[in-house]
């Protein structure tokens, strides 16, 4: 089509109709409008000369955290850690947690809250023998640019598995 001195069709303009207003540092604006469920990939390019990123860090919490009594080598360790945001605006903190011992790696979370809110966090605990034993988690509560801003110990117990 070039060669012909004609337009190329683009690849989005397939897929449905491709709108922007208001394309300003102020106020970007695009969407792409289709009457079909599809899956696609889309690339797309913006000079990032004019893009601002925008973190919001605030205070939080950790409000309470603990693990109900739970068999030893069983799925069903759970701690759960409630969560406060101290700030009046929105914000992403990471809840982790630590525990020995013969407690397998614990999965953090990252949860986004919004101004003033609290939220319980549940945390998967794995107990890596059949024995019961007593235990303890070092949680930690970090705020969106990574900083430690609380941590909370919790001591728990698992009992024997049957067999």
């Amino acid at each position: 089509k070039e060669k012909e001195g004609r337009k190329g069709n683009y690849f989005v303009s397939n897929f449905g109709s491709f709108h922007h207003t208001n394309l300003t540092k102020d106020t970007p604006s695009m969407s792409l409008v289709t009457d079909r469920a599809q899956n696609s990939e889309i690339l797309l390019v913006i000079d990032a000369d004019d893009l601002l990123e925008k973190v919001n860090v605030a205070p939080g919490r950790i409000v309470n955290a603990s693990v109900a009594t739970f068999e030893g080598l069983s799925k069903e360790g759970l701690l759960r850690v409630g969560v406060a945001n101290g700030a009046s605006y929105g914000a992403e903190f990471s809840v982790s947690a630590e525990c020995q011992p013969d407690i397998a790696d614990v999965l953090g979370k990252t949860i986004s809250l919004s101004g003033e809110e609290s939220r319980e966090v549940p945390l998967q605990i794995l107990a890596e023998t059949t024995l019961g034993k007593n235990h303890s988690c070092r949680v930690r509560l970090l705020n969106s640019i990574g900083r430690e801003i609380d941590q909370h110990d919790v001591d728990f117990a698992t009992v024997d598995t049957e067999l």
